[in-house]
């Protein structure tokens, strides 16, 4: 009688429709919140970094200022929409919005049949999908490529989402060519590819499915040991390749030139306990199954994953705990195959019991993504106490209209929290706080104090500044009249922008 309530999607097998319900939801909620382009402060670095491909496709410059320096957003998947950009004539921010909608749509897509690499049930995606998106305690990290409802919408442009359901799409396959035990060529580059474009995308979360993926190859069984082994290879090979030689700038580079892009992962250290609460359930059903460690992937690869966050910890290298991404994802893997292995045991009275004590508790785990939900319903529907709140704001609509008069080619003068915005849209901008890979950062930033306190205008001709931008909270009222007289002044909402030219 179950399978009436399941539909049969091509190379995925049957899937409960309550998962398609979900994630059609889900899907309506994150584009809406998707069109009002309110992301993370991440969304400067990637922004940034389609514009300046869309406009230098293989001689990148800084995504922020003029030198031609690395940067570690720079990379091919940055590459890729920003010849996308350029060919289709959208702006950055439109493109990374196509971006949001792409990623969210494979995820949606990829999960169901990563689920049932490690359960069967038609049932588990919908579960797993519940589980990823709400079992998370207070204070949950708006941190890109967690899957929780705090996360997804502010990050979904991201190169960390793209790698999530790329990994997941990796798992799926590399799974597949071991049941049928046959690797081509083909597929062998495929891989490799993939390894490629995961490894230079975001080499944290990729590698921290990396070793998802060797513990699925090393607890298979002989037969397809072997051509898994293989498959591992073409990854490590396309990961190596993509890591450490592609030249916008190599990983070395990365590495060796700023701590400031470790010490963005710190939190994933804080209020461990808290965040994780529900979840970390999922550890009574891994311990349960310890004994098979040998021949069940996601209790050898939540050893794996911990040893390598608890070494984040230890060496105080940040970076390291993003793995804690994959952490979760087994956890409510393994609370998902729990949680259906009690419901086949259980009468119908104790189902009813079940389902209603579970809405219960969603509920209570859905008032804590309360932020993420009002963001997925648009702003007419809001009552007006909710949609006047300024912690909904968002830069991009008075951005779309400053990129109407901005070219690439222009420097923007800014005060420090204003000026971190205009690279998204093309420009380049004189410094700001914190800047990775600059040298001469203390210098920039100690100029445009000046000049916005004492009106230097040496700052302009050392810079080559073109625009002048400033809000009136950001500068006294007396330079604000000073810089108004220096060009043409064009207002948008609260930012005043002055010509140079």
């Amino acid at each position: 009688m179950r399978q009436k309530y399941n539909v049969r999607l091509v190379g995925i097998g049957a899937i409960d429709k309550k998962y398609l319900v979900l994630a059609v939801l889900v899907w309506t909620g994150l584009v809406i919140h998707t069109l009002s382009a309110d992301w993370s402060t991440d969304f400067q670095f990637h922004t940034a970094a389609i514009a300046e491909f869309s406009t230098n496709l293989f001689d990148p410059r800084h995504i922020f200022v003029v030198p031609e320096l690395p940067h570690h957003s720079l990379s091919f998947y940055h590459q890729v929409w920003g010849a996308l950009a350029s060919a289709t004539g959208l702006s950055a921010l439109s493109m990374a919005q196509v971006v949001a909608v792409v990623n969210l749509t494979a995820l949606l897509v990829v999960i169901p049949p990563f689920v049932r690499v490690f359960d069967k049930r038609p049932s588990a995606p919908f579960v797993a999908l519940l589980l990823f998106l709400l079992a998370w305690g207070p204070g949950a990290w708006r941190l890109s490529s967690l899957l929780n409802l705090n996360s997804l919408g502010f990050g979904l442009p991201y190169p960390s989402y793209f790698v999530v359901w790329l990994s997941m799409l990796a798992v799926v396959i590399v799974s597949k060519v071991m049941r049928d035990r046959g690797l081509s060529w083909l597929t062998a580059l495929l891989f490799a590819f993939v390894g490629f474009v995961g490894s230079n995308a975001h080499l944290a979360i990729f590698g921290a499915f990396g070793l998802l993926l060797v513990a699925v190859v090393v607890t298979a069984e002989d037969a397809g040991r072997r051509v898994g082994l293989l498959a591992l290879l073409s990854f490590g090979g396309g990961a190596l390749i993509g890591a450490l030689f592609y030249p916008y700038p190599p990983l070395i580079d990365i590495v060796t030139a700023t701590g400031v892009v470790d010490d963005q992962n710190r939190t994933v250290y804080q209020s461990v306990l808290i965040r994780t609460a529900p979840s970390l359930l999922g550890l009574v059903p891994l311990v349960l199954r310890r004994r098979n460690w040998r021949t069940d992937p996601l209790v050898f690869a939540f050893a794996l994953l911990l040893a390598v966050y608890a070494a984040g910890a230890i060496l105080r290298t940040f970076v390291l705990g993003r793995v804690i991404v994959v952490m979760m994802i087994i956890l409510q893997l393994a609370l998902t195959t729990w949680f259906l292995d009690i419901w086949d045991r259980s009468d119908q009275r104790q189902r009813r019991l079940a389902v209603g004590v579970s809405v219960v508790i969603s509920t209570m785990l859905l008032a804590l993504a309360t932020s993420a939900l009002v963001r997925m319903v648009p702003t007419v529907l809001l009552p007006e106490s909710v949609a006047s709140d300024t912690r909904l704001d968002t830069p991009v609509d008075w951005l779309k209209d400053v990129d109407s008069i901005l070219e690439p080619d222009d420097v923007v003068l800014a005060p420090l929290d204003l000026s971190q915005f205009f690279p998204t849209v093309g420009p380049k901008i004189v410094a700001l706080d914190p800047a990775a890979f600059v040298d001469d950062q203390p210098e920039r930033v100690a100029d445009t104090e000046r000049f916005f306190s004492e009106l230097d205008l040496s700052v302009i001709d050392d810079y080559d500044v073109t625009w002048i931008a400033y809000t009136p909270d950001l500068v006294s009222p007396g330079v604000a009249a000073d810089i108004d007289m220096l060009g043409d002044v064009v207002r948008f909402d609260d930012v005043v922008l002055v010509s140079l030219n």
